[in-house]
This record gives structure tokens, C-alpha cells and sequence, in this order.
């Protein structure tokens, strides 16, 4: 089996599926190349086990102060 991706994904990290807006956290980092992700929706918790190629790092969109003070 050859592995895709070899990014080392980090517990508590937020991540996204490819092509999905849904923002996960990995919870485990499987032997096997997979990492099971829980999220929240309608106040319940989900997990899932998926490949670790499947997923991509959530990067920080933060909004700078100047943009809040324009009114």
C-alpha cells in the first residue's frame, strides 16, 4: 500500500475533508494511514475513521482589527 499523503496529522488538530466547508478535529491517528475526526452538528457529537489523504489543514482566516473598526 502506498501512502498518498505522509503529512503527520496532530490530535486536536482542525482539519476539513477535501471539498467540504465542515470544520473536524482529529481525535486519533491510526496506524494504517487513517485518523478518525469528530465534529458537532445539531448538538451531537459525530466521529468518523477516514484516510489520512482525504483531509487538508484548516488555515486561520483571521480578520484584521481595521477591518471592524470601517463603520
Amino acid at each position: 500500500m502506498q501512502q498518498q499523503d505522509s503529512r503527520q496529522w496532530t490530535v486536536g488538530e482542525t482539519v476539513r475533508l477535501r471539498g467540504e466547508e465542515r470544520l473536524m478535529t482529529v481525535v486519533r491517528c491510526h496506524d494504517d494511514g487513517f485518523v478518525s475526526v469528530a465534529w458537532f452538528e445539531q448538538r451531537k457529537m459525530h466521529l468518523e475513521r477516514v484516510p489520512s489523504g482525504d483531509i487538508e489543514p484548516v488555515v486561520s482566516e483571521i480578520v484584521p482589527p481595521s477591518v471592524h473598526r470601517n463603520s
